[in-house]
């Protein structure tokens, strides 16, 4: 019934009086970043997925700005997230990037070492043979 004691809705038609205008906060994009980031950040720091890690790093990042920007307007309340997301993505990024240059470096400086352990492997018959060539490159690398 309308207009009783303890109703909280208008007498006349139309919505109850406390219904919300206020938007939802659109927090989505802060926590994405920030599992990006700390998804990237693990998958750098296992050293063999730094690839994977680089490009996750880099959603992650896109994310991190998307998300701060609409904290910064009011549209979300995670802007912590977001920027840890930021982070984490940007760091994840710079690890693979250094991982990519040192072992880039790596296999130029001995890359005739491992065409001779491959012609090595190649033309050996046995274990022993084997064995004397994973020695070989071994001695090779370390100098």
């Amino acid at each position: 019934m309308a207009g009783t004691a303890g109703d909280d809705r208008q007498t006349q038609s139309g919505p109850p009086q406390d219904y919300r205008t206020e938007s939802r906060a659109r927090n989505g994009i802060g926590v994405a970043a920030l599992v990006f980031g700390v998804v990237s950040l693990v998958l750098a720091i296992l050293i063999v997925l730094f690839p994977i890690a680089a490009v996750v790093g880099l959603i992650a990042i896109i994310l991190g700005i998307i998300g701060m920007r609409r904290a910064s307007r009011g549209e979300a309340t995670n802007r912590g997230q977001a920027l840890a997301g930021l982070l984490t993505g940007l760091l994840a990024v710079a690890i693979a990037v250094f991982l990519t240059v040192r072992i880039g470096v790596f296999l130029t400086e001995n890359q005739d070492d491992f065409r001779r352990f491959g012609s090595c492997i190649t033309s050996s018959t046995d274990r022993q043979e084997f064995r004397r060539c994973a020695r070989s490159l071994a001695e090779e690398v370390d100098r």
